[in-house]
């Protein structure tokens, strides 16, 4: 079954990205592609993305990739880098989208 909501998101990309994009395997690659690529997936394609399908009770996180722990925003006074970041708590340190995946829970 075809996610409208990734090819919408693949459509809107420059034609270089779109053929990188269409090159993923899986979802994983293509979350990880969008993460080295400082890409915003949409909303409607998250699930999907991040293996929907499951447990609707579970909602998508921000998950730092050294700790596990859920990532909030960056509190105020602390240097935020250009492009998408989050705060782990645990670690104590803003995080590139590079350096955090989405999961269910």
């Amino acid at each position: 079954m075809e996610n409208i909501g990734i090819e919408n998101f693949i459509k809107s990309l420059s034609p270089e990205l779109q053929a990188k994009a269409r090159a993923c395997k899986s979802n994983a690659e293509l979350a990880q592609f969008a993460a080295e690529n400082d890409l915003e997936i949409p909303t409607d394609a998250l699930e999907f993305v991040s293996g929907g399908c499951g447990d609707s009770s579970k909602k998508n996180v921000e998950v730092c990739n050294k700790c596990g722990t859920t990532l909030s925003g960056v509190p105020s006074g602390l240097p935020k880098p250009s492009g998408s970041c989050k705060y782990c708590s645990k670690c104590k340190k803003v995080l590139i989208s590079a350096d955090w995946h989405i999961e269910k829970r």
